[in-house]
């Protein structure tokens, strides 16, 4: 919408009989940008949107703006507070009833809704991988009795292959869209298969905590993992190794050292992964497994 021509604002611009008027003609661009705080080409975009229609003087070309384009201004900034788009704004301020008017906002405060969850999502996530990397220092080749979290995990690899089912793709878009709060896991089970002594899996996984935040426990095939008491340990591979049972060597030396033995599923998370100066990067994994004595 091309904005309104009109003569230069008079130098009695303050005379009584204009005082009160919202339409007379006042502030130039720089004066009402500088009046809010806002960069002149703000208010040239809402010009240029139709959602200000200032006056221009026929001569110079310079826009002044009204009290009333200053309220709509500011109404402006109101909605893009609340997420409206242009479109929306334009469709309040063009027609729009109560009806129509309670229709925009809900679907504000549903955007607000997503954004609060993709924030949580990040917070936690962040708090989580804080929390793993502070043990690293404490942790590593050290043996600890700890609890491991419940957890809900989907199969995502099974000895390097790729699990290709709906559900797993779908597991693999929460994992993109929600790291570090979900994250891969590798499980070893107690006794290997005879016929694979080196059979693995990986899993991507979240604690029960934050399963329902991601949907993870709403997938239909994931699997809902106890709580577990367990030796808990930090270990790190250099370069491009993969994760083996010869990995826990260490682990089960200390075990048989103190006569226990695994005593279920050993459920192992993969923590963060550096660049290192001899041009190796090191990945570090956290580990759980369940013991009993021998």
């Amino acid at each position: 919408m091309k904005p309104k021509s009109e003569a230069s604002p008079p130098d009695n611009i303050k005379a009584a009989d204009s005082l009160t008027s919202q339409t007379v003609p006042r502030y130039k661009v720089g004066e009402l940008a500088r009046t809010y705080g806002i960069h002149p080409q703000t208010l040239r975009y809402f010009d240029q949107e139709g959602l200000i229609q200032p006056s221009r003087n026929r001569e110079t070309g310079q826009r002044y703006y009204s009290n009333f384009d200053m309220q709509r201004m500011t109404l402006r900034m109101q909605y893009r507070n609340l997420g409206c788009s242009v479109q929306e704004t334009n469709r309040i301020f063009q027609g729009c009833d109560l009806a129509e008017m309670g229709e925009v906002l809900q679907q504000c405060a549903q955007r607000m809704e997503a954004e609060h969850r993709l924030l949580e999502i990040k917070e936690r996530g962040l708090r989580r991988l804080r929390e793993r990397i502070g043990k690293i220092s404490t942790h590593q080749g050290r043996y600890f009795y700890e609890k491991r979290p419940a957890m809900w995990q989907h199969i995502h690899m099974v000895n390097g292959s790729l699990v290709k089912s709906d559900d797993a793709r779908d597991v693999r878009k929460v994992l993109l869209d929600t790291m570090p709060l979900s994250f891969y896991s590798f499980a070893f089970e107690p006794a290997p298969p005879k016929d694979d002594p080196n059979s693995y899996l990986w899993n991507i996984a979240a604690e029960e905590s934050d399963a329902a935040l991601l949907g993870f426990d709403r997938i239909p095939t994931a699997q809902y993992v106890p709580s577990e008491h367990c030796v808990y340990t930090i270990f790190s591979i250099k370069g491009e190794a993969p994760v083996s049972r010869r990995s826990l060597d260490d682990a089960m030396d200390f075990l048989a050292h103190n006569h226990l033995t695994v005593n279920g599923t050993i459920y192992g998370t993969a923590i963060i992964e550096l660049g290192g100066t001899d041009s190796e990067n090191t990945r570090y994994f956290e580990v759980w497994i369940p013991v009993r004595e021998s």
